[in-house]
């Protein structure tokens, strides 16, 4: 019994050595002593060199829903992000602007606006600076865009109004600029009847109104004429909208979109208001020969019955 037992026991004893004896190799070879992997090595942070921020000029304006936007400084900078262990990084261009408000109401820059790098299109982001603006005054702010890697501010350009309306376009490299700039044109002459004359002062030709800081469709501009009215009929009256028409260069006339004329005072001797205007859509380009057409109403209409009176300007 007692040499049984005694077997029994080295033999469990060798069969432990055994066990041991092909533990250690492994252990081994799982390299327990070694250390472990950094995240450089691990490449999340190594494979990206230092950025350099790339400023620029742009130094352009342009004209769009009732604004007048100048361009200033541009910058091209990256920003990294390794909260997460990997790194993260993100590319930005900022350009400072201005935005005069030529509207009367107080406003907001709000026109889509999209940068064109030649690979890709990419929208205004909301860390932009577009503050309001009270009418007729100028405040400053940012234009803002997450770029990709690879991107070239000397070749994108910066579209800024929606499809089917006109656009402006700006180069950030510099080149070619389609800025919509209104024009400005003194107008002389006008038109008379027995009691009120319509004496022509000038013409603004726009791609946009800021009266509501809207833009004006793809092909068109926006016409408007102002002018200075003498009433010689007592009391105070209107000149309907519509009694306003322009005969475009091939003949066709058109309604006003818009007008700013109100009630007339007058007398027998003759009030004069001044500052008035009307607003029409026209095709672009928008030189040739006018003819703003007066039918006046029926309190306008004097003993010698005559009731259509015509003023001609030419633009360009």
């Amino acid at each position: 019994m007692w040499r049984s037992g005694w077997h029994l026991g080295r033999t469990r004893r060798l069969a432990l050595a055994g066990a041991l004896a092909v533990v250690a190799p492994l252990l081994v070879a799982c390299g327990g002593d070694a250390e472990e992997p950094t995240g450089a090595e691990s490449g999340s942070t190594a494979s990206l060199e230092p950025f350099e921020d790339q400023p620029f000029t742009v130094g352009q304006e342009f004209w769009q829903n009732g604004f007048h936007v100048t361009l200033g400084d541009g910058l091209l900078t990256a920003e990294d992000d390794t909260s997460l262990g990997d790194v993260a990084r993100t590319y930005v261009v900022s350009l400072e602007a201005t935005f005069e408000n030529l509207g009367d109401e107080s406003a907001t820059f709000r026109s889509e606006t999209t940068l064109d790098s030649g690979a890709g299109f990419f929208s205004l982001s909301g860390q932009s600076e577009l503050s309001e603006v009270p009418g007729g005054l100028t405040g400053s702010g940012s234009m803002v865009f997450i770029v990709d890697d690879g991107f070239d501010p000397a070749t994108a350009t910066l579209i800024v109004g929606s499809d089917g309306e006109n656009r402006s376009e700006v180069p950030l490299g510099g080149g070619d600029v389609v800025t919509i700039e209104p024009q400005q044109f003194e107008l002389e002459g006008g038109l008379s009847l027995e009691l009120i004359d319509l004496e022509l002062t000038s013409l603004d030709v726009r791609g946009d109104r800021p009266s509501n800081h809207t833009q004006v469709e793809d092909g068109k501009l926006a016409f408007t004429v102002y002018f200075d009215a003498e009433s010689r009929n007592s009391g105070n009256w209107s000149i309907p909208a519509n009694a306003l028409a322009l005969i475009l260069p091939d003949g066709l006339a058109v309604a006003p979109e818009s007008a700013s004329i109100g009630s007339l005072p007058g007398s027998d001797s003759g009030v004069t208001t001044s500052g008035l205007s009307v607003t029409y859509q026209v095709d672009a380009p928008a030189e040739g020969d006018y003819t703003l057409r007066l039918t006046a109403p029926s309190w306008f209409v004097g003993a010698d019955d005559a009731t259509e009176a015509t003023a001609n300007f030419t633009v360009g």
